[in-house]
């Protein structure tokens, strides 16, 4: 399973300055880096703020998921969200 490795609110606040940075012109732009910084520490941020979700949603799953239909719902939803969050190497 998943393991939240980071602070989330620290993580959205470097996503921030990586951001500012790159609006400023205060990276190069010609190495390519920042844009893959900003995609890469993005996702991060995405997949932790899901982590925590989840964490959310396991406590509704005592009570909500009970009924058949919600469950199927959650699992669809779920599916979306790995989707989403895949890994890709190329940009």
């Amino acid at each position: 399973m998943f393991e939240s490795q980071f602070n989330t609110t620290g993580l959205v606040a470097a996503w921030k300055l990586v951001y500012m940075a790159d609006l400023m012109n205060e990276v190069d732009r010609t190495l390519g880096t920042s844009q893959y910084d900003l995609v890469d520490v993005g996702r991060q941020c995405l997949a932790n703020i899901f982590y925590d979700l989840q964490k959310m949603v396991r406590v509704v799953h005592v009570v909500w998921l009970k009924d058949e239909q919600n469950f199927i719902s959650y699992v669809q939803l779920q599916n979306v969200a790995d989707v989403m969050l895949e890994v890709r190497i190329y940009y």
